[in-house]
C-alpha cells in the first residue's frame, strides 16, 4: 500500500465515522470526498508519484534520489 492509498484510506474512514449535524458538518463531509475523489484521480494518472520515481530511475539511474536533490 502506497501513500496515496494510505491517505485515501485515512480519508474514508474518517467520512464513514463522521456524524453530521449541521451545515458545517456537511461541508466537511463534501470537502473529504472531493478530496478523497481528487485522490483517487492522482493515483489513476500518470502523474501519479510512481510513475515519477520511474521516470527519474530511468533517466538518472539507481541513485537519483540524493544525487538530483530528490527525496532521499
Amino acid at each position: 500500500m502506497n501513500d496515496i492509498d494510505k491517505l485515501i484510506a485515512k480519508y474514508e474512514n474518517e467520512l464513514r465515522e463522521m456524524t453530521v449535524m449541521d451545515d458545517y458538518d456537511g461541508g466537511t463531509a463534501n470537502q473529504l470526498r472531493k478530496v478523497i475523489d481528487d485522490l483517487r484521480e492522482l493515483h489513476t494518472t500518470k502523474f501519479s508519484k510512481d510513475w515519477y520515481e520511474k521516470e527519474c530511475m530511468e533517466k538518472y539511474g539507481r541513485h537519483w534520489t540524493t544525487e538530483k536533490g530528490g527525496r532521499k
